[in-house]
């Protein structure tokens, strides 16, 4: 929904607004890095774009540093 926020807090991917949503994550060429219910932030692998889409929602992009 509107009320969904993604971003990220010391490198990792949080996501805020969702209660038992499953949430998917993947880098840009497509391979996945999460997919499982939110409930703490996720770690990524290294520096780069990835997309997050929360549930059925439209994905968010996210750049780490």
């Amino acid at each position: 929904g509107n009320n969904v926020k993604v971003y990220l807090r010391g490198g990792k991917v949080v996501v805020d607004g969702v209660k038992d949503e499953k949430v998917h994550v993947y880098d840009v060429i497509g391979r996945t890095i999460y997919n499982d219910i939110f409930d703490t932030p996720i770690s990524l692998p290294a520096a780069g774009v990835y997309m997050v889409k929360v549930g059925e929602g439209k994905p968010h992009k996210v750049v780490a540093r």
